[in-house]
Formats: C-alpha cells, sequence, structure tokens
C-alpha cells in the first residue's frame, strides 16, 4: 500500500508542477504580448553622463560627479532604470 501512496503522491506532485508550469508560461506570454521587447540601445557606461549630453564624458581623476552609481546584474539594471 506505501507504494501506491508514493506513486499518487508522486504524479499529483509531477502533474501540480506542471500546471504551475504551464501557468507561469502563459503569464509570461501575455505579459511579454503587453510590454514588447526593448531593442534600443542601452546606455553607455564607460563614462559620465552630464545634462543634455549625447555621449559620455570620459571620467578622470579629480573631475567632480554628484554620484557614483554601479548596477551589477541585469535584474537590477532594469529595476533601478524603471
Amino acid at each position: 500500500m506505501t507504494s501506491a501512496a508514493t506513486v499518487l503522491a508522486g504524479s499529483s506532485a509531477g502533474t501540480a508542477s506542471w500546471a504551475a508550469y504551464r501557468l507561469l508560461m502563459a503569464q509570461a506570454g501575455v505579459a511579454r504580448g503587453v510590454i514588447g521587447r526593448d531593442t534600443s540601445k542601452p546606455p553607455e557606461a564607460d563614462g559620465i553622463y552630464t545634462r543634455d549630453c549625447v555621449r559620455p564624458e570620459a571620467w578622470r581623476t579629480g573631475k567632480p560627479v554628484d554620484v557614483h552609481l554601479m548596477v551589477f546584474g541585469d535584474s537590477t539594471a532594469v529595476a533601478s532604470a524603471v
């Protein structure tokens, strides 16, 4: 009887995992359709951005800046850009 309960529990867990996967994939598909894909070029990260600049200025020792920011990882970069 123990093996039947084990098989039932295993198949129930597998079914629940599959259903959760399908639900998350469906939600991701809807979100991707609404949000779309960003194909713009990301900002260059090798300099200092000033007001109304087109390209970042080169950073040199002693050049005054207001904020130092270093972003690690894609998810952190996306969250801070929003």
